[in-house]
């Protein structure tokens, strides 16, 4: 490796590290993450505010398909490289 990329990739792993350490971390189990102020949702919540529990249940989905994904792979044609 050159010593340039020595020095930039210290560098990342310093910041990284200093900013691991002043994190808070704290040992109670959430059942929630909340980065700004506290959870919107308390534990065991029956639905989301912009769900309608009355709303009728089934129904059909249809889905079009316009391709597959075995055109990425080199062997979708069945024969091998």
């Amino acid at each position: 490796m050159h010593l340039k990329t020595i020095n930039v990739l210290l560098i990342f792993l310093t910041l990284f590290l200093l900013e691991i350490s002043r994190s808070p971390v704290s040992g109670v189990p959430s059942h929630g993450l909340s980065r700004y102020g506290n959870l919107k949702y308390p534990p065991n919540f029956k639905n989301f505010d912009y769900v309608n529990p009355g709303a009728p249940k089934g129904g059909a989905l249809c889905v079009a398909v316009l391709g597959i994904f075995d055109t990425l792979t080199r062997t979708h044609s069945g024969h091998t490289p």
